[in-house]
């Protein structure tokens, strides 16, 4: 098995093409002109720059991937998504593995699943 750190930071630039500006304001000004700042600066914002663990991948379609992983926390322990904000479980059942979809393009892998989000 893999551990690939803050591997979704540097993988999803392209992702995000419709959603910069709102993902730029968890950035600081003179950040907001740098994609991987601002992704970089997202994530620590909600949480969600965590090592992977990639648990299984599957070949869905001709250059798509579905990655089926674990966010490791910095203290060794499986990240676990689960219910916050008053909503009940059964609208946000806890969940330890999550499925990302990849395109393999031009001979590199591009993350296609956002990252993780807590409100």
């Amino acid at each position: 098995m893999l551990v690939v750190k803050q591997f979704f930071c540097k993988s999803l630039l392209f992702v995000f093409r419709n959603f910069w500006e709102e993902l730029a304001s968890f950035s600081l000004p003179e950040d907001r002109t740098d994609k991987a700042k601002i992704l970089q600066h997202y994530c620590e914002a909600v949480g969600t720059c965590l090592k992977v663990k990639i648990l299984n991948v599957v070949k869905v379609a001709g250059n798509e991937y579905k990655f089926k992983v674990q966010f490791i926390q910095d203290d060794g322990n499986v990240y676990e998504y689960s219910p916050c904000c008053g909503r009940a479980e059964e609208k946000t059942p806890q969940q330890t593995e999550f499925d990302h979809y990849v395109h393999k393009i031009d001979g590199v892998f591009k993350v296609r699943t956002p990252p993780l989000f807590r409100p």
